[in-house]
């Protein structure tokens, strides 16, 4: 096996593996076998949401090409992969407005769970332009692994837009596998080999059309999907919303409304049943966002501009404060000096050194300095998330977006204190006497100067105080005509 294999790299989700399986067994394979021979365990046909590396998924297609005597498998496996492979976003991509914007979530979609490609399209004088990018580099034939890729898009496509929908070309950047008359059959056009790019050409009239309505098998196989999701990880509520999250994030779907809604609950009830296992909605969606920023900084070459808003950011500054924030240092690529890690259990992890010797904390002065500094914010006043940054004179969170000035906060909380007749402030359970005879509106009885109160309680309204005095009963009081003691 190429000594490029023993570091994994770039990763892609075992999903890619659909209809893999039943093609090999189709054509007399045996998949166990296969898998071990390429360093894969079997364990991933069963979680299509573990990380598997693309160095190994592209040596394994090609491998079963060779063993298998079958030099068109990409394309033959192409054929059994569909949106049912997006797991929760299939349910999501189908809400989208249009074709447009359908496409634009499938290129998310790939750039989030594949770190290997990403994909691009443009229109140009009439004709829509769908570009591969393919980002990981070593000796490997990947002819296979493209093919399937390219294949794959293209049903993709024709799900989500019409079955009847054909390229008007197809570019393909290497030689042929099979006769090129076996390529034309299954893309439907005239296909060149040997082009600098692979390209899948298309009348841009198709981005008029409608989005095709999701099958009712579809259908029943997305909610399947999410079933079999919550009962493989029993009452862990805060890993069935942390894969949700990670697979709604390419749609911009990713809020608690849609995760509570995939989940069949309220909103409210998410929230507190998360509250009651320790955790956060906010914090949940953070903690996946940087476990995705970091999988990809790791590795990948995707620009920290692209990844923002594959993210969910508003732009690459929101991005990089946010992971400043979590991690005491701001997003890079990885390459031969930087790297990130995750802790185990998925904390966030800090800079690490890949200098010769043991990994540890970066040390740089700049990151000690922002990292006491970020101790020092306060939470967001809107969502309570801890994730927020400065931006000049005002905060900013990059969870619900929210933006407020550091003075007014001040302001707004010094008015929210309810204080007595000396200007001190009061607190639940303070003991207060009170400074003048108030008479009791409706009665005769008077609340005599120099009562005292025990145990009051802050309320709104004109009359602040909630108390009890003896002899009297419950009633109200104003702060204004009392004084701490």
């Amino acid at each position: 096996m190429p000594s490029s294999l023993s570091t994994p790299g770039y990763g892609v989700r075992s999903g890619a593996l659909m209809g893999w399986r039943p093609l090999v067994e189709s054509l007399g394979g045996e998949p166990l076998a296969l898998l071990r021979d390429h360093g894969l365990s079997p364990d991933l046909l069963g979680d299509p949401d573990a990380i598997m590396p693309v160095a190994r998924f592209a040596a394994l297609l090609g491998g079963c090409a060779r063993h298998l005597r079958c030099p068109d498998f990409g394309l033959r496996m192409a054929n059994g992969q569909g949106m049912a492979m997006l797991g929760a976003l299939g349910k999501l991509i189908q809400d989208s407005p249009g074709p447009e914007a359908g496409l634009a979530v499938l290129q998310r979609h790939i750039a989030l769970h594949n770190q290997g490609e990403y994909w691009s399209s443009q229109v140009t004088a009439g004709r829509l332009y769908v570009y591969r990018f393919e980002l990981f580099d070593d000796d490997l034939d990947r002819r296979v692994y493209r093919e399937l890729s390219v294949g794959a898009c293209l049903r993709l496509i024709q799900e989500l837009i019409g079955r009847d929908i054909k390229p008007s070309r197809v570019a393909l950047s290497h030689r042929p596998l099979a006769a090129p008359a076996r390529y034309r059959r299954f893309f439907a056009a005239p296909v060149s080999f040997n082009e600098e790019q692979d390209v899948l050409v298309f009348d841009a009239a198709i981005l008029r059309r409608r989005l095709v309505p999701a099958s009712d098998a579809l259908n029943r196989y997305l909610d399947g999907y999410i079933q079999r999701l919550i009962r493989e990880t029993g009452d862990d509520l805060a890993r069935q919303v942390r894969a949700l999250i990670s697979q709604t994030l390419p749609a911009g779907r990713h809020d608690l409304e849609h995760i509570a809604t995939l989940l069949g609950l309220h909103p409210r009830t998410l929230q507190r049943r998360l509250r009651g296992q320790g955790a956060g909605f906010n914090t949940l969606l953070t903690e996946t966002r940087m476990a995705a920023a970091r999988w990809h900084l790791a590795a990948s070459t995707i620009p920290v501009t692209l990844l923002a808003g594959l993210l969910g950011y508003a732009n690459v500054s929101a991005f990089s404060r946010a992971f400043l924030r979590v991690h005491g240092c701001p997003p890079a690529a990885g390459g031969a000096t930087t790297r990130w890690w995750a802790l185990a259990g998925g904390t966030p992890a800090l800079c690490y050194d890949l200098r010769p010797g043991p990994p540890g904390p970066c040390n740089r002065r700049s990151c000690n300095r922002q990292r006491k500094l970020m101790s020092e914010l306060p939470a967001c006043p809107q969502c309570n998330s801890p994730y927020t940054y400065e931006d000049g004179a005002m905060f900013v969170c990059p969870e619900c977006a929210h933006e407020w000035n550091a003075a007014d906060q001040q302001a707004a909380a010094e008015a929210d204190l309810i204080k007595d007749a000396n200007g001190n402030v009061l607190s639940d359970g303070d003991t207060v006497t009170v400074i003048k005879d108030l008479k009791i509106k409706g009665s005769s009885s008077v609340v005599k100067v120099g009562t005292k109160v025990k145990g009051i309680r802050l309320v709104g309204g004109d009359h602040d105080i909630d108390c009890r005095i003896d002899g009297i009963g419950a009633m109200k009081l104003k702060s204004e005509f009392v004084k701490k003691v």
